[in-house]
């Protein structure tokens, strides 16, 4: 059971003025990071969408029933913490191993303290002196390898950026593509950029330790096959009715559930307390709280490279806003607006960021001409990572010296030999690979 310090705030709304040097009082508990399973099933029917061609996969009316299993068979494993620690070991194992190949050092570290986000913890700010790391993407490579052995992302990993139409969404994704995040834009600095290649990293290891069957009258699913059957089915759980992708690993109803929903007041307060927290991993904000806040025992590696991934965006937020600020913020300590920036990101209306005061511009898609188009038949905002450049193995001076070279791009870049593609998407509600599934979470206005 892990003691943690955290930061909770209590103001709702964030802007410069609020930002001030003195430091956030911090509470201390204990917790359990307990399974979210219950004995209520995860889905409680399943249909196939009316526009949906399954038959090629061998599923229809008469053993959908099958599939159904498999996917509830998947959220019982995203539902339980050390489930999800254990078939992210080898991953973890892999990059340690490859880590120590480079020369790249990734210590056993963890946050000092964390910071109570809307229904999960947010790693808290990096520590006095800390030296941000080159890392070489090789947590994208060792993911792609694998990826690319079970025939997904055999073009790269596609990029959405801004708002994408969700039958090309769903196109993108139903020709065996894994999508990654750009955490600079809206609220996707707590969902995490790796987060959905990682879900399939567990269903991947879980098959192989024999802990879950793919299989559909006998014959095995690829996971092309799975990626297919999530995105052209949908299915209702508890009060919720959504695509099978959503209820899978797309969802934060789990946590949603627990708050007070009586008053505007009550929705914040409830949502912001640890005691009620759910450490369900369908929903990817989970996902990325248990990894970074958590997994420095379990899976120290991933878990300090997701760490130190997380530190820099938030780096670069906090090199935004003293940019725009002029000198008012020279002597108040780059943690302390950290902090800001996350309680401001977690405690707009609601928990949205369209009350967030405009001093916190980095939460505006920022378009760069670094992404290309991915391919000509697909949404405009489909794009993928211009090829050919690739991070040093090493290690900033300082945040500050980051935050400079980010800002002026002037980093030296040498050639890669696997092809480099990243993901973004804008906001990330709009895309749900379902046509279903979006129209019902928009028309309950929820925001990843």
């Amino acid at each position: 059971m892990p003691k943690v310090k955290f930061h909770k705030t209590e103001n709702y709304f964030f802007g410069l003025s609020e930002i001030s040097g003195k430091n956030k009082d911090l509470e201390e508990i204990d917790i359990e990071l307990n399974s979210a399973s219950s004995e209520q099933p995860i889905f409680k029917e399943i249909f196939i969408d009316e526009d949906a061609d399954l038959e090629k996969l061998g599923i229809g009316f008469e053993n959908l029933d099958q599939l159904k299993e498999i996917f509830e068979n998947i959220g019982r494993i995203l539902q339980d913490p050390s489930q999800v620690f254990k078939y992210l070991k080898n991953l973890d194992s892999a990059l340690g191993q490859r880590a120590q190949e480079l020369g790249l050092e990734l210590k056993n570290n963890k946050p000092e303290y964390l910071i109570c986000g809307a229904g999960n913890f947010v790693a808290g700010p990096w520590p006095e002196n800390y030296q941000p790391l080159r890392k070489g993407k090789i947590l994208h490579h060792e993911l792609l390898k694998r990826e690319n052995e079970a025939g997904l992302n055999l073009q790269g990993v596609p990029v959405f950026r801004g708002f994408v139409i969700h039958e090309e969404a769903n196109k993108a994704v139903g020709d065996g593509n894994i999508f990654t995040e750009d955490e600079q834009v809206g609220r996707l600095i707590l969902h995490g950029k790796y987060t959905h290649r990682l879900f399939f990293e567990i269903i991947r290891e879980a098959e192989k330790a024999g802990d879950l069957k793919l299989e559909i009258d006998g014959r095995s699913l690829s996971q092309k096959q799975l990626l297919n059957a999530m995105i052209s089915t949908w299915g209702t759980s508890s009060n919720h009715q959504a695509s099978s992708w959503s209820l899978l690993i797309d969802f934060l109803r789990e946590s949603e559930d627990r708050f007070d929903y009586s008053s505007e007041f009550s929705i914040r307060s409830s949502g912001l307390n640890p005691h009620d927290y759910c450490f369900s991993s369908r929903s990817p904000l989970v996902l990325k709280s248990l990894l970074t806040c958590f997994g420095h025992e379990e899976i120290p590696h991933l878990s300090s490279y997701l760490l130190d991934s997380h530190y820099k965006q938030i780096a670069q937020m906090v090199g935004k806003i003293k940019e725009n600020s002029g000198s008012r913020l020279d002597e108040v300590p780059d943690q302390l607006i950290y902090t800001s920036c996350i309680d401001a990101i977690t405690t707009g209306r609601e928990f949205l960021p369209s009350e967030i005061k405009s001093d916190f511009d980095f939460l505006a898609q920022n378009k760069d001409n670094k992404y290309v188009e991915f391919a000509p038949n697909f949404d405009k905002n489909i794009s993928r990572k211009r090829e050919g450049t690739e991070g040093e193995i090493g290690k900033y001076e300082s945040i500050g010296d980051y935050i400079r070279k980010k800002q002026t791009s002037s980093e030296p870049k040498s050639p890669i030999t696997v092809t480099d593609f990243e993901s973004v998407i804008g906001n990330s509600k709009v895309f749900n690979p379902s046509r279903v599934d979006m129209t019902y979470e928009n028309s309950n206005k929820k925001s990843r």
